[in-house]
C-alpha cells in the first residue's frame, strides 16, 4: 500500500508514538526478509538564495543547527528578503547569529522566540 513515509523512535524512550510526518511518499515491500521502500517520491529540496543568487541546501542550515542544544528553530525570508532566524533554545545569540551570517554570507536577524 503507497503511502506518506512517517517516523517514529528516536533518543528519547519515553515519547515512543512521537511521529514526525515527511511528506515523501512510496511502497513497503519485504524482499529477502528486509523491509524496503519502493517508489519513493521524495519532496523538493528546499534551498535558500542569498542576495548573491547563492544556493544554501537546507541541510546546510540543519548541519549547523545540530551544534547548538535548541528545541526548534525556523529559517525565514522577509518580504524584504531579508533573512530571519527565530530559535528556541539557550544558546550563545552572537556566536549563533555569526555563523549563519557566515553560511549565507549576509546579515541574517537572530530571534529567540
Amino acid at each position: 500500500m503507497r503511502g506518506e513515509i512517517t517516523l517514529t523512535g528516536g533518543r528519547n524512550p519515553f515519547l515512543p508514538l512521537l511521529r514526525y510526518r515527511t511528506d515523501d511518499f512510496a511502497s513497503l515491500e519485504y524482499i529477502n526478509g528486509h523491509r524496503i521502500l519502493v517508489g519513493l517520491e521524495g519532496r523538493e529540496p528546499v534551498e535558500y538564495r542569498n542576495s548573491a543568487d547563492r544556493v544554501i541546501h537546507s541541510m546546510e542550515v540543519t548541519r549547523l543547527m545540530r551544534r547548538y542544544p535548541v528545541l526548534r528553530y525556523e529559517m525565514l525570508q522577509q518580504p524584504t528578503r531579508q533573512w530571519e532566524l527565530v530559535y528556541e533554545g539557550a544558546v550563545n545569540i552572537n556566536d549563533l547569529r555569526q555563523e549563519i551570517e557566515a553560511l549565507f554570507g549576509e546579515p541574517v536577524i537572530v530571534t529567540r522566540n
